[in-house]
């Protein structure tokens, strides 16, 4: 069987980000299937896809041993295919018919998911249409949300992620808060689910839930348990971070709320996918009417 080897990004974002480029290659050359060389962490969102082989994980931090030892395991393959999203080198280190890389510079007014799977549209005939990105769910993750979330009410829900890796990129928590009371209490949502690390948990909503059908699952879940929790939302709303590139990889309505950062290049990839921008780049200007209106217009579709 072919094999065709991935180089990917390492964070979450860029990661699933990269799963239309893998749609792709799966689609047009069932046979082959995809080897992976990613971060540890997002690169357990591809475990469960139907055409990946083996997950090679690299630790920017490892010793020097374990790098050689990777390195010799990656040259002891055979591909057909390398695309390189990452190094810029690498492919020319391994053994492979053709190889890929995406150039730096090539990808300005394009979305990341653009850049991407440009680099390789050279390669066969490649269908000029985008598939969407896709995570993949395994029924052990699906049964493990079942269970944490068996006590909500059914019907409609909202999921927000009030988290991002560092404070520009954090709408303040209360008006999260806000905004969830207020679509509980318009009955917008049957209920609402709070999603995110451990760290995530010290952003307070500043609102007492008590008496409302509120899950807060903040470092509660792996990240392939945060993906079947959110492919059971609605709607997801949330900062710039890889939760919403997740929330899109299971098919569910995003509105992203950017401060500083690329909303072109960077926001959750398809036509789900809905950006807000604060004022002046800054979240601390966005006031949460402005979020609500836009979630009652979504909630309504």
């Amino acid at each position: 069987m072919d094999k065709a080897l991935i180089i990917t990004l390492s964070n979450i974002g860029d990661l699933v980000m990269s799963t239309p480029l893998m749609e792709g290659i799966s689609t047009l050359m069932p046979e082959k299937s995809i080897d992976v060389l990613g971060d540890a962490r997002s690169s357990e969102l591809l475990k469960n896809a139907p055409y990946i082989s083996t997950i090679f994980n690299r630790d920017k931090k490892g010793k020097l041993g374990q790098q050689v030892n990777l390195f010799n395991r990656l040259r002891s393959q055979r591909y057909d295919l390398i695309v390189d999203l990452r190094t810029g080198f690498l492919p020319y280190l391994l053994h492979s018919q053709h190889k890929y890389i995406k150039r730096k510079g090539l990808g300005v007014g394009k979305h990341s998911v653009e850049e991407s799977y440009s680099c390789i549209q050279g390669y066969g005939k490649f269908p000029e249409d985008i598939p969407n990105c896709k995570i993949y769910l395994s029924d052990d993750d699906i049964r493990k949300i079942q269970k944490l979330t068996k006590h909500l009410p059914s019907g409609k829900w909202l999921i927000i992620a009030p988290g991002a890796n560092w404070p520009g990129k954090k709408w303040p928590a209360e008006k999260y808060g806000i905004i969830v009371r207020r679509a509980l209490e318009l009955k917008l949502f049957e209920a609402a689910l709070i999603v995110g690390s451990i760290e995530d948990k010290a952003e307070n909503l500043a609102i007492d839930f008590s008496n409302l059908p509120v899950l807060d699952l903040r470092g509660q879940t792996t990240l392939t348990q945060v993906a079947a929790v959110l492919s059971k939302a609605d709607l997801f709303v949330g900062n710039d971070s890889g939760l919403g590139h997740i929330a899109s990889g299971v098919g569910v309505r995003t509105i992203t709320l950017f401060g500083p950062g690329s909303p072109q290049r960077y926001r959750p990839w398809g036509d789900k996918g809905e950006v807000i921008v604060g004022p002046r780049e800054n979240l601390n200007n966005l006031q949460w009417q402005t979020v609500f209106k836009r979630l009652k217009s979504v909630s309504s579709k």
